[in-house]
């Protein structure tokens, strides 16, 4: 009898190491290495921190908690700092460019 269900949990094992592996790579290298691959372009704006899940709405919800407009990150960054006509916005594995200008 053991020796049906061993095949039957090892691949149910397989699989969910697979499903962890690909979770992993979905919701944390993907949006670091798109992060690091836009480091060096001069008019692209991004914030200083890297939240790999909740990404840059953790920004919001301070912006929210403290009574400030929830996109006061972007008028900042229009008004501020000129030279910027993107702006890279994470939200967990769901990486967009914002233009700012």
């Amino acid at each position: 009898m053991w020796g049906y269900i061993w095949p039957i949990v090892k691949l149910m094992l397989i699989a969910a190491f697979a499903v962890v592996i690909h979770l992993v790579w979905k919701l944390l290298a993907v949006p670091y290495l798109e992060r690091r691959r836009q480091k060096d372009v001069p008019n692209l704006y991004m914030t200083k921190k890297f939240y790999p899940l909740v990404g840059d709405i953790s920004y919001c919800l301070e912006y929210v908690r403290t009574n400030k407009y929830h996109f006061y990150e972007h008028m900042r960054v229009a008004m501020e700092e000129k030279i910027c006509d993107i702006k890279l916005f994470n939200r967990g594995s769901d990486i967009r460019y914002y233009i700012v200008s």
